[in-house]
């Protein structure tokens, strides 16, 4: 499906860590931890990346559930917004609870 508009399009980059040791490990079987530390350095340089390509991004996105565990950490880093999986429920949950007050 992906992004229709070609204006919505442009402003948005994509960015994975396909290739990285987190993911290698999480679809390992059995699975493989891999440490809070590596995980925040994996995707600080991904980022960082993207940013060297994009400066204009403004906020990031982080699709994967194993993220959120860094979040604030690279929040502070990068002095970006970023949203996860935590940040959609909270807003989920909100609109039930604040639809059940009207």
């Amino acid at each position: 499906m992906g992004i229709q508009d070609v204006v919505d399009r442009e402003r948005t980059v994509v960015g994975g860590l396909q290739d990285s040791a987190y993911m290698r490990n999480a679809l390992a079987h059995p699975f493989v931890p891999t440490d809070v530390d590596h995980i925040e350095q994996e995707v600080g340089d991904r980022i960082a990346g993207l940013r060297a390509y994009h400066s204009e991004i403004a906020m990031l996105l982080f699709e994967c559930t194993g993220f959120p565990i860094v979040a604030k950490a690279l929040r502070r880093k990068t002095r970006l917004p970023i949203y996860d999986i935590t940040d959609l429920c909270k807003l989920t949950l909100s609109t039930v609870v604040n639809r059940d007050l009207i």
